[in-house]
């Protein structure tokens, strides 16, 4: 068994995912969703500890608890404080990874970017963008702005991530406040090569622009993390204007990718999985 951790997880596109990924590589296994509240959270950790798990996938609103749960981190969940995927090991203890700021990564570099020695923009500070900005960081980018209509909240990640010990040094970190849709906001449009767009924006089409595209150069590559709408109007409006764009779905299934590898030290086929998500929507 595999599971997934969340509150509410009806809704989530992974056990379709992970259960056409591990019927493709024949796999004696199965992803399951088990929706637990936080007060319970404890109690299924210590279930997948014991019972017959493989591991488990944890979403939210779970993944800072799950972290304190654990025996071990790797690098990427003990930077990021959360964690997205648990492996037992065969002594029965656990290992909490983070998939979430692989996944951006991968999926941008899939289609073609460059994130080593270029300047990234994220766009929102939350959990999403933090995780982002430790996958930028990793892979080795020069220049990294968190950019969110709350700057103490962008300035907060850029405090954590550029004083830690565990990422590579020489980043030029910046936390911009988010006016306008960016037109106001003071940074150097020309100069961002891969901007990933990590808020919620855009989930509602009555909720406007996270950013003006016009903002950005010819040659930017974009992520937009949304999948529900898989075409956002930011999307949309990047694709028009020409430029090279990353849509969530690609960011869904390279987080899962990342975490089936975790689980079975075996690469899953892509291509099954992505069939599998765009069926689903």
């Amino acid at each position: 068994m595999v599971g997934l951790l969340g509150w509410p997880v009806s809704h989530s596109l992974s056990p379709l995912m992970q259960n056409a990924a591990l019927q493709a590589a024949g796999i004696d296994a199965r992803y399951v969703a088990l929706p637990v509240r936080p007060e319970g959270i404890e109690e299924i950790v210590h279930q997948i500890r014991s019972g017959n798990y493989v591991g488990s996938n944890v979403t939210i609103p779970h993944k800072v608890a799950v972290a304190g749960l654990m025996d071990r981190l790797t690098r990427e969940a003990n930077i990021c404080g959360a964690v997205n995927t648990i492996r037992v090991e065969k002594d029965r203890t656990l290992t909490g990874h983070n998939t979430d700021c692989l996944g951006a990564i991968r999926a941008v570099e899939s289609d073609g970017a460059t994130v080593k020695g270029k300047n990234c923009l994220i766009i929102g500070a939350g959990g999403a963008g933090r995780g982002v900005a430790v996958g930028c960081a990793l892979a080795g980018a020069k220049r990294i702005t968190i950019l969110n209509r709350t700057l103490h909240n962008a300035n907060a990640i850029v405090h954590a991530l550029e004083s830690s010990a565990e990422l590579p040094r020489g980043i030029v970190w910046e936390a911009v406040e988010l006016f306008e849709q960016g037109r106001s906001s003071n940074v150097d449009w020309n100069g961002v090569d891969v901007a990933f767009q990590v808020t919620r924006v855009g989930m509602d089409s009555s909720q406007g622009l996270p950013l003006d595209p016009a903002l950005l150069p010819p040659h930017c590559h974009v992520l937009e993390s949304i999948y529900a709408p898989l075409e956002t109007e930011f999307l949309f409006r990047c694709r028009a204007k020409g430029l090279r764009t990353s849509d969530g779905l690609s960011m869904l299934l390279e987080q899962g990718a990342a975490s089936f590898e975790f689980w079975f030290d075996v690469k899953p086929d892509r291509s099954v999985m992505r069939k599998a998500l765009d069926s689903a929507l």
